[in-house]
């Protein structure tokens, strides 16, 4: 245990001082080796074969072309097709390639390449798709359209621009990166707690730090990113095949096109928690003074294949040698087998350039120590660090996977606000607050009043209500409007499910253009869900406009939730909202606040996960 704790020391100060440009290349070399050589590899093939999904056809190779060449071998043969073979990258004297022959199983390809000794080692190329069947083969994800059409994007418009420099300083709602008095006397060291957050200053001196962040494409149209991108000159595009701000290594486009899909702001966002822009307006990253480079291994639905990931890290090798010093690279996603091609690839990258790479420990609640995920089998890798997600509360957060054995570092993961992309934004009252149309943060000794409604439907009695004002923050968590805000009390006939109406008056002028509800809700409960409703007026039926968790975890966050309504089906001229909080284990007391209807989205939301 004192070993893998020094190990855990040692790469914590090594992320650490590459984070604050401390480390100069070459400099970190705490590598034990790639491990022996297995020359009866072939006998682990149905094993190989069982540990998960794969494409089928394609296989992951580290052979040592030092050793005799096989005359007529198989692996002899498809090396000199170039449709069949890539050379990604040299790994301590092994060359890491791919094979892809559609005309084999994988079954097949395996045996094969046993047969030459030159193949130190070969593997599926793994995949995760969650709808396959345990250790079977699914199909190329390139035919699979069940993303939807890719977004054509564009850089933000000048209105977009607009938006953004009237936008509010959001930093006092990152609680994962906050002084100890944004948090709470209960939770003092809950957060990352970066030195000088925020503001318009400064954490960092000297040249900025270049982070790959191996994801979905980062939004480099997003106004809190555009200035933090790292811009490729044309002829560094023309060198590296890549883009002007990045790289695709799927099986989208292999080049220089990032490929964005609705939904598809995971990369995004954790370039936000990274680095976005600290210029006073939104967010702001962690680190003051980076650039990021996009490296597209995923697509929307997060499924990602080894040979996509391990392509990424190739491109990283390729752009160091090109002479663009990166440091870090950000891994927030992981495979569910282990990878000896990927523990290489990322030594490789230490060993040489001093690069740390961060890897995402996982979101499924299980002990590392009792499966084989890609991220455990990084456990020995010195340049390798695996984060675990923590709550508000301090501890570890309950979808985190965790392990004391192999998860170096434990960080806050839950309900974290950053940047997403910038045409799927949302309405966060009082973040441009000249564009609330209403807006209520009972703040100023005169409170929304409310109709509490019956849980049993919108029928029967209702009871109105003006809110009790609080001098704090319901467990010191920040919020838009500072001390205050509104208790939702209990319905009497059933106090698990409570419908709060919100009359929001005459809104006939906002009849043209989009229109978007939103409130913050908090609750001391867990697993309790927040709908929205409206009623349309040509059916006369109650409309759901969105339905989500608002307290799942430890119930020590602010649930923020936004809604676009359709102002042609609803009545302006005395619009109601309806919140319904239903709660799934024992009720408790509700606080509400920052209730308002506006125009503008923000490009902004809240994830949650390692």
């Amino acid at each position: 245990m004192k070993g893998k704790r020094k190990m855990c020391f040692r790469k914590i100060i090594l992320c650490f001082m590459l984070v604050m440009g401390m480390l100069l290349p070459g400099t970190a070399s705490l590598a034990a080796g790639t491990g022996a050589r297995s020359a009866a590899w072939s006998v682990n093939i149905p094993e190989l074969l069982k540990k998960g999904d794969f494409i089928e056809g394609e296989i992951v190779v580290g052979i040592d072309h030092s050793l005799p060449v096989t005359e007529d071998g198989f692996l002899e043969t498809v090396e000199g097709d170039a449709e069949l073979a890539e050379n990604l990258m040299d790994a301590s004297g092994i060359s890491i390639e791919i094979i892809e022959d559609p005309t084999k199983t994988t079954e097949e390809l395996l045996y094969l390449l046993a047969e030459d000794p030159r193949v130190v080692f070969a593997e599926p190329n793994y995949t995760v798709n969650r709808a396959g069947e345990e250790g079977q083969p699914v199909e190329d994800p390139e035919a699979d359209e069940s993303a939807g059409d890719p977004i054509q994007f564009v850089p933000g418009d000048e209105q977009d621009s607009q938006v953004y420099e009237r936008t509010a300083d959001l930093t006092d709602l990152q609680w994962s990166s906050a002084s100890s008095d944004q948090l709470g006397d209960d939770r003092p060291d809950a957060s990352a707690h970066v030195p000088d957050f925020g503001g318009t200053g400064s954490n960092m001196e000297g040249e900025p730090v270049i982070v790959a962040v191996i994801d979905q494409p980062v939004d480099y149209t997003n106004p809190d990113l555009a200035p933090v991108m790292y811009r490729f000159s044309e002829a560094q595009q023309q060198t590296l095949g890549c883009g002007e701000y990045g790289y695709n290594a799927t099986w989208q486009s292999k080049g220089d096109e990032l490929v964005f899909f609705p939904g598809g702001d995971h990369g995004t966002h954790c370039a936000g928690i990274i680095g976005a822009a600290w210029d006073g307006h939104g967010i702001s990253g962690a680190a003051s003074n980076v650039r990021i480079i996009s490296i597209q291994n995923l697509l929307a639905d997060g499924n990602t294949s080894l040979i996509n990931d391990l392509r990424a890290f190739a491109f990283v090798k390729k752009a160091i040698e090109a002479g663009i010093d990166i440091r870090i690279t950000s891994n927030s996603w992981g495979l569910l087998q282990y990878s000896r091609a990927l523990d290489m690839v990322v030594r490789e990258l230490g060993e040489k350039y001093g690069v740390v790479s961060c890897f995402a420990a996982g979101n499924e609640s299980m002990d590392l120590g009792t499966v084989m995920y890609a991220c455990a089998g990084l456990q020995d890798n010195p340049y390798a660090v695996l984060v675990a997600a923590t709550e508000k509360s301090d501890r570890i957060a309950g979808y985190s996977n965790f392990s004391k054995e192999i998860v170096d570092i434990a960080a806050p993961g839950t309900k974290i606000l950053s940047t997403v992309l910038s045409d799927e934004g949302n309405y966060y009252p009082g973040a441009v607050p000249e564009d609330d149309l209403a807006y209520y943060g009972f703040e100023d000794g005169d409170p929304l009043e409310m109709q509490i409604a019956a849980a049993d439907g919108l029928e029967g009695e209702k009871v109105t209500y003006k809110d009790e004002m609080i001098e704090k923050t319901a467990e010191g968590s920040p919020h838009f409007t500072g001390q205050y805000a509104g208790i939702v009390p209990e319905f009497p006939d059933d106090p698990s499910n409570r419908l709060l109406e919100v009359s929001l008056g005459d809104q006939r002028e906002a009849a043209d253009g989009p229109l978007y509800f939103g409130a913050s809700i908090y609750t001391p409960g867990i697993d309790s869900i927040v709908y929205f409703m409206v009623m349309n007026k040509d059916t006369g039926y109650y409309e759901m406009l969105n339905g989500e968790y608002a307290g799942f975890g430890d119930g020590h966050d602010w649930y923020t939730a936004t809604a676009k309504l359709d102002s042609n089906a609803v009545d302006l001229s005395d619009l109601k909202i309806y919140i319904n909080i239903y709660y799934f284990e024992t009720p408790t007391e509700v606080y509400i606040d920052s209730v308002g209807l506006g125009r503008s989205t923000v490009p902004y939301g809240y994830m949650s996960g390692t």
